[in-house]
């Protein structure tokens, strides 16, 4: 990729894609549906990664869209108002974007693209979200599954397990507010998963540690997980991006080249300029240890010398 699109370009050539409807599942003779493009956690792309408990969850939930019809009146017009909202509002700045798409037949399935806000450890990843509304909704909260995982292998914030699970309070997965059926939405836990979970300092969603002042432990936290975002959710996402987003993911890091490039260099000066300070304080902290035992030593001779004295 090559170029860098102002923020107007960017907008302008993706605001239009932020919203579609396409075939994500598809019907079999006994007219339950199926999924396509692995929206199913025992699926290739989750293999190894999500725990029974939560693959039990995600799949009791797929199982009931996939064979439910096409549900209560009330339901369905509450889906339709939502997806209409998410059309005209979901977010779409070079700085950060979330994408849906929803099934063309079936708006309950859908998935969901967000690109890491700038500032972030996250900035210029894209990570993927599978979501289900269930049948009961919206007196339930949506069913989210990260996907973006590399295959189970990464965890890239306290609130992103490697097996996909979403931590967030809307979701009924972490503490704080709740789901509330009169007035929370999908938008709202979109944009909370990209406000309140792909965040500057992520080490402090960790609980116990939203006062932390350990700052070499954030900065610790924080280049482990650029280092993630690099691999996985730049990279990786660039050479196999996810079918349904392969458009979108094209034209933000064909934008957002120059970006990229700049952040990998400031990323790795920081990188190095971190191992070293962590080599002269390990350096420092031998030779502290070496004066300490030679000191030991020399203690040592002269109580054993006046022993020796004092025993002529």
């Amino acid at each position: 990729v090559d170029g860098e699109g102002g923020g107007n370009e960017y907008v302008k050539e993706l605001g239009p894609l932020r919203f579609d409807a396409i075939p994500l599942v598809e019907m079999v003779d006994d007219g339950t549906a199926t999924f396509k493009h692995n929206l199913d956690p025992n699926a290739s792309h989750h293999r190894g990664g999500m725990s029974a408990a939560q693959a039990s969850r995600f799949s009791a939930g797929a199982k009931k869209v996939a064979s439910a019809g096409a549900g209560p009146k009330n339901r369905n017009a509450r889906v339709m108002q939502e997806l209409s909202t998410l059309a005209t509002s979901l977010p779409v700045n070079e700085c950060s974007s979330i994408f849906v798409r929803a099934d063309e037949t079936r708006p309950d399935v859908i998935k969901a693209l967000i690109t890491g806000p700038e500032g972030t450890p996250y900035q210029n990843g894209a990570f993927e979200f599978d979501v289900l509304l269930p049948t009961d909704y919206p007196q339930s909260p949506p069913l989210v599954h990260f996907c973006t995982t590399g295959r189970g292998s990464v965890h890239f914030n306290p609130n992103l397990y490697p097996c996909g699970k979403v931590c967030l309070s809307l979701l009924g997965t972490w503490s704080g507010p709740r789901w509330e059926p009169d007035r929370s939405s999908l938008l709202q836990v979109l944009v909370s998963i990209q406000a309140l979970i792909l965040v500057e300092n992520p080490w402090l969603n960790e609980p116990g540690m939203e006062d932390s002042s350990e700052a070499a432990q954030c900065d610790a936290y924080r280049r482990k997980i650029r280092f993630h975002t690099l691999r996985t959710a730049v990279l990786g996402q660039i050479n196999n991006p996810p079918s349904v987003f392969s458009d979108i993911v094209r034209i933000h890091f064909a934008k957002r080249a120059e970006s990229v490039l700049a952040q990998c260099d400031e990323w790795e000066k920081e990188q190095t300029e971190a191992d070293e300070i962590k080599a002269k304080a390990l350096k420092d902290a031998q030779k502290k240890q070496q004066e300490q035992q030679a000191k030991a030593k020399q203690k040592a001779e002269k109580a054993n010398t006046a022993s020796k004295a004092a025993d002529k």
